[in-house]
């Protein structure tokens, strides 16, 4: 994956658990509070799931930033 890092970008439909249901059932309960939480400070479901979203993206892209530093401190060297 590494030589990929500098182009993938990550959507929401590409989080997949596979065939771990604990990692899907624990995902799906996080999204349920970030849900309930944002309903509850009045914002409409709507809103709340591309917020959620979007912040699933950034989380994404952070995790993956490290990976993208190293190889362009890399490419630099070269």
């Amino acid at each position: 994956m590494r030589p990929y890092v500098l182009r993938l970008r990550l959507r929401g439909r590409d989080f997949d658990f596979g065939s771990d249901a604990a990692a899907a059932d624990a995902f799906t309960f996080c999204i349920d509070q970030m849900t309930e939480i944002l309903v509850r400070r009045r914002i409409s479901a709507v809103a709340a799931y591309k917020a959620i979203l979007v912040t699933l993206e950034a989380a994404a892209h952070h995790q993956l930033s490290q990976i993208r530093v190293d190889h362009l401190r890399q490419s630099e060297n070269y």
